[in-house]
């Protein structure tokens, strides 16, 4: 099958790409780049070591954001300051910390919903008692 670029034009860099994400090619992709690595020097043995690392690696970092949260000052200043700032910048981004951060997001989702109530709270005491 051909690839385009050929596996035999990419860079070192590519192909250790292709090693190390095999699910995300094809395996005829993956044959020929092991087969091309090997060709330019790089063992079996080196390639799978490098395929091993980036699995830990990327299972690091998934159990590294699974596991981040909010202090409880960071949880009380987005609900105070997280509303006006939104408003401000038009963004809701503050309330999401990104893909893979479960707990901040749920955390998030809750700030913004206590902060919304914050807020509510005090425009509804300030109207009432003016």
């Amino acid at each position: 099958m051909d690839f385009n670029p050929p596996i035999k034009e990419r860079s070192d860099k590519e192909l250790f790409e292709i090693i190390e994400n095999k699910d995300g090619w094809k395996p005829e992709a993956f044959n020929q780049a092991q087969a091309e690595l090997i060709n330019r020097g790089v063992s079996i043995d080196t390639q799978n070591n490098r395929r091993k690392s980036k699995k830990k690696y990327k299972s690091r970092i998934k159990e590294i954001k699974s596991s981040a949260f909010y202090s409880r000052w960071e949880i009380a200043l987005l609900v105070v300051l997280g509303w006006p700032l939104c408003l401000i910048f038009m963004d809701l981004g503050i309330f999401y910390s990104g893909e893979g951060f479960e707990r901040k997001n749920r955390q998030g989702i809750l700030a913004a919903f206590l902060g919304l109530l914050f807020w509510v709270s005090v425009v509804y005491v300030i109207v009432q008692f003016s």
